[in-house]
């Protein structure tokens, strides 16, 4: 869905003013889905993530490590919506 979409559908169903402020809120966001057959994942949750070489586990100062959430593979995400600064390849790691 585009944020036209959304703002078309906030004006269909909120008051103005909220419709207003609701859109003014919607940013860029990708959608995860399980691998079609025979299809490589692009996106994981949980696991054991490939840390780049040289890269230490994060940790939170005073707090030890943090928990690995997902990664997702740059140069199979959809680009349309994505910010022309978003990476074109590599992966990313949410921790």
């Amino acid at each position: 869905m585009t944020d036209e979409r959304y703002a078309r559908l906030a004006a269909e169903h909120l008051p103005g003013d909220v419709a207003q402020c609701w859109t003014a809120l919607l940013r860029p966001c990708v959608r995860l889905r399980r691998a079609a057959d025979g299809r490589p994942a692009v996106a994981t949750l949980g696991g054991n993530p490939q840390l780049p070489a040289g890269i230490g586990w994060p940790e939170w100062p005073g707090n030890g490590p943090l928990s690995f959430i997902a990664s997702a593979r740059c140069d199979e995400l959809p680009r349309e919506g994505l910010a022309g600064q978003f990476p074109q390849d590599g992966t990313l790691l949410f921790f």
